[in-house]
């Protein structure tokens, strides 16, 4: 995973490479298509079942897939199995933020794969939540003197209005806001941003 960021590759086919021992090169759509799958939807808990709902495959197969990734990256693995195991026993997880997101005891309803599933899904997503409102901040201060505000937050994803002619120089702003609210919690990778500007938001 470091490796794939830190040299630019794209992550997907460099986990499709490693998952079905082929030269990243000769990776094909479908097979990136499963590591994309998988690489966001381990880390929201999904099971071989999700998979195979996912991608129209036999459970089976889903899950000589998740197999295969794990035998890939096996420290993907310890680290999910340890988040998710803090949380059933600690009832709780933190984000590199320092924010705690408590849980109640396992019940019949879900139980312990439940906790386990929020448990290794909340550091993740609750970093990303930290450093999107890290990056408002430094954005509020960078915006002073320009006509543009703030108007919406999808995701990971800020959404401006800006005047036209104000908006090279505030998309460099926001760049450079984001990047420096990651950096200020993950040192190991470069942090990519993508910004793009019209007349409407739209996917």
């Amino acid at each position: 995973f470091l490796d794939a960021y830190r040299s630019g590759q794209d992550l997907h086919s460099r986990t499709a490479a490693e998952m079905f021992s082929v030269q990243i090169d000769n990776i094909t759509k479908e097979q990136r298509a499963v590591a994309k799958t998988i690489n966001f939807g381990l880390c929201y808990g999904m099971s071989s079942k999700g998979l195979s709902d996912r991608l129209n495959i036999p459970v089976e197969k889903a899950e000589n897939f998740i197999n295969q990734y794990f035998r890939a990256y096996p420290q993907v693995k310890n680290t999910l199995q340890t988040l998710g195991m803090k949380a059933v026993k600690n009832l709780y997880s933190i984000t590199l933020g320092g924010r705690k997101r408590y849980f109640k005891q396992p019940d019949s309803f879900g139980g312990e794969k439940s906790l386990e599933r929020k448990g290794r899904n909340t550091p993740i997503q609750g970093t990303c939540g930290d450093i999107l409102k890290k990056a408002i901040l430094y954005l509020m201060k960078d915006l002073e003197g320009y006509d543009a505000q703030i108007v919406n937050l999808i995701h990971d994803e800020i959404v401006l209005e800006v005047k036209a002619e104000q908006a090279e120089t505030v998309k460099e702003a926001v760049k450079r806001c984001m990047v420096k609210a990651a950096a200020d919690y993950i040192q190991s990778i470069p942090v990519e941003v993508d910004i793009k500007s019209g007349n409407t938001w739209r996917k």
